[in-house]
C-alpha cells in the first residue's frame, strides 16, 4: 500500500511538472483574456526603438504599432516623440494572429514587474532602448523594455522580438537608413 501511494505521488508530481513546463500554445491569460484571442480585438502591440541619449533637437526614435487591421511605422524626433514621418500598411486578423503567436513564443509576456524598474529613462544612455507595449481598450497590459547594454525588464528573447516587429514593416531597412541607431 505504501508503494502504491508513493507511485500516485510521483505520477501526480510528473503531471504537475508537465503542465508547468508546457507553453500552452499562446493560451496564457493577460488582462483576463487568452493572449492569442486578442487577434480579434482592437489591441495594439508596439515597439519603440529609442536612440542613444543626446540633445533634444537631435534625438530620434522609431515606433511600430501592429494591430488587427494595420501596421503603423513612425519616425519620431525629440524626447516628446514628435512624428516626423509615418507610413501605414494593411494587416488582417490572420496576420495578426500569427504575429501574436510569434510574440508569445518569443516570451513577450515575460518580464519583471518591479515598479522601481518601470521606466527606461536614463538607462543605457549611450545605447539603444527597446520599449515593448501591449494596449487593449486604452489599458496598458504589457510594458517592458530592454537595452543594447543588457539592462532589461523584458525576460523574453529581445533580439527575436525586435526582429518580429521590424518584419511587420515592408522595407524596414530602407525606411530607417537615415536614422542614427
Amino acid at each position: 500500500m505504501r508503494y502504491f501511494l508513493w507511485l500516485l505521488a510521483v505520477i501526480g508530481l510528473v503531471i504537475i511538472v508537465i503542465i508547468l513546463l508546457l507553453p500552452g500554445g499562446g493560451k496564457k491569460s493577460i488582462g483576463g483574456k487568452q493572449f492569442i484571442d486578442y487577434s480579434s480585438t482592437n489591441a495594439v502591440a508596439s515597439l519603440i526603438i529609442d536612440a542613444p541619449e543626446g540633445a533634444n533637437s537631435t534625438h530620434q526614435a522609431v515606433r511600430i504599432d501592429v494591430s488587427q487591421s494595420q501596421v503603423v511605422y513612425q519616425e519620431l524626433s525629440t524626447y516628446n516623440y514628435t512624428v516626423v514621418k509615418q507610413q501605414t500598411f494593411t494587416n488582417n486578423q490572420n496576420g495578426y494572429d500569427v504575429f501574436l503567436r510569434s510574440l508569445y513564443f518569443a516570451g513577450f509576456l515575460k518580464g519583471n514587474t518591479n515598479p522601481a524598474l518601470a521606466s527606461p529613462n536614463g538607462i543605457c544612455p549611450l545605447g539603444d532602448r527597446y520599449i515593448y507595449n501591449f494596449v487593449s481598450n486604452n489599458q496598458t497590459l504589457i510594458h517592458w523594455y530592454s537595452t543594447s547594454c543588457g539592462d532589461s525588464t523584458y525576460q523574453g528573447v529581445a533580439s527575436l522580438t525586435v526582429r518580429l516587429f521590424q518584419r511587420q514593416v515592408p522595407n524596414y531597412d530602407s525606411l530607417t537608413s537615415d536614422i542614427n541607431f
